[in-house]
């Protein structure tokens, strides 16, 4: 409603109030005046929100973040607490841990407001988390999404609800969205409500504030209501995701293979999507198996350009990497793919386990030595020197593989035998006298190691994975 200041008093109270509580999801009933942690910074949408909900009969959990960023957060957290006192609502202060080096401020103050919100609402048994985003944030949010080439998803905005987390059972609610700044601020003085101003809404220092400040005004003298108008787009668009794009994405995902600390997109049913769809898979492949990544367009598109490379090319992101491989696409998150292998003195029986696979080595007599079993390599230990070693191989690394006279490089071995690139890397090697590399597991033994009717001291070794599957492949 574009002509709220037209309004009396008691009309935009009315009108306001009615409007959050028709965004109020059906399961949270307010005759049963519920539990609802309420972030509240000061400012006017969150103060405007916790109002209309005491005014509607809900029980207030305020959670206010003291940032300690800036001279007033001290005022603004007995604002918010003396505020809490006079309307006899909890008020819980989280006050904030200094910045990480090389963290994002804004991701960092983010993760401990949420696990704020999570930590009161389990503590009060309640089921709903409210902020105080409104029109004006969706606009920006939609502007935004715009600039950096989003698809329906980014230009959907921001939910009204949703979890808090992945695995929560708290939703988090947005009652404010289709309501505009103005209408907030004509509602807050209808009722006499203060709240707090941050001065640093005010720089341009960033990107949402520029738009907020020259370009939001510009697009509303050019179309009155455009905040409204862009809210409600974003709004039909959520619905149109909701409804048609997520389901028939979950039901592509249910082909996707997860294994190996990653994800396993194969070429042949990649290439039968339309690219749209190839797009929208390879994205959500990002979010899912890189931790942090936002799964942007230029990264979207920069993984689909690998399906045009060589096999073993890669793209690397802070989460994790992306590999080319025969017959698909392999996204390896970063736990994985830094995970190089120890160097072990294998002196008596014992076992490593890694991320992927765990090797195990123990001394056998000659007689027990079972040639065809799987995954397995015998070696004459008296022959490698009395005592071996493992580690990860090194570029220049060479092996005399059964049967060969000359030497080859472990890179070659590996790529002859198709380990896909991603395992390739920290592909194990046994090392004997002087570091001559007498194994490379599990895919050959040296001849210099080979256990034959004169050996005495032998030893084996076997690799499995740990998806299950004892092959190097898999």
């Amino acid at each position: 409603m574009n002509s709220i200041s037209a309004l009396a008093g008691k009309s935009v109270i009315r009108y306001v109030s009615r409007a959050v509580e028709q965004a109020l999801p059906a399961s949270l009933d307010l005759r049963d005046k519920p539990h609802v942690v309420v972030g509240v910074s000061g400012g006017l949408d969150s103060m405007v929100l916790a109002h209309v909900l005491l005014s509607l009969g809900v029980r207030l959990h305020v959670v206010h973040v003291n940032y300690g960023l800036r001279a007033e957060s001290a005022a603004d957290q007995q604002f918010v607490q003396a505020w809490c006192d006079a309307n006899d609502c909890s008020c819980h202060v989280h006050h904030y841990d200094p910045i990480q080096a090389g963290q994002s401020l804004q991701a960092v103050a983010r993760a401990q407001r949420y696990a704020a919100f999570l930590a009161v609402a389990a503590s009060h048994h309640a089921r709903w988390v409210a902020v105080g985003h409104h029109a004006n944030d969706q606009a920006e949010t939609v502007l935004l999404a715009l600039l950096r080439k989003a698809g329906p998803e980014g230009l959907a905005g921001m939910p009204a609800s949703r979890p808090l987390s992945p695995d929560s059972t708290v939703t988090l609610l947005r009652p404010l969205l289709q309501l505009s700044r103005d209408q907030l601020e004509h509602y807050a003085k209808a009722t006499k409500l203060r709240w707090r101003a941050d001065a640093s809404n005010a720089s341009r220092g960033y990107r949402r504030n520029r738009l907020r400040l020259d370009v939001v005004p510009e697009l509303e003298r050019i179309q009155a209501g455009s905040v409204e108008n862009m809210a409600s787009s974003a709004r039909l668009i959520r619905a149109y995701v909701d409804e048609h794009i997520r389901p028939q994405l979950s039901a592509l995902w249910t082909s996707v293979q997860l294994q190996d600390g990653g994800i396993w997109l194969p070429d042949g049913w990649l290439a039968k999507m339309p690219a749209v769809w190839q797009g929208r898979v390879v994205l959500e492949a990002l979010r899912r198996g890189l931790d942090g990544c936002r799964g942007r367009h230029t990264e979207v598109e920069a993984v689909l350009a690998l399906l045009s490379r060589q096999v073993g090319r890669r793209v690397e992101f802070p989460g994790g990497l992306v590999w080319r491989c025969r017959g698909g696409i392999f996204v390896e998150r970063a736990s994985y793919a830094h995970a190089p292998v120890p160097t072990t003195v294998l002196r008596a029986e014992g076992q490593l386990t890694l991320n992927r696979y765990s090797v195990t080595w123990r001394p056998i007599a000659p007689d027990q030595v079972q040639f065809d079993k799987p995954h397995t390599q015998y070696l004459d230990v008296g022959a490698a020197g009395d005592e071996l070693v493992l580690r990860g191989w090194t570029p220049g690394d060479t092996i005399r593989p059964l049967g060969m006279v000359g030497t080859k490089l472990v890179s070659d071995v590996l790529t002859d035998a198709q380990v896909p690139p991603f395992k390739r890397k920290h592909a194990p090697v046994v090392c004997g006298r002087l570091g001559e590399v007498v194994a490379i597991l599990p895919v050959c033994s040296s001849e210099t190691t080979r256990v034959g009717p004169s050996s005495q001291q032998v030893w084996e070794l076997t690799y499995a994975s740990r998806n299950g599957k004892s092959n190097k492949f898999s």
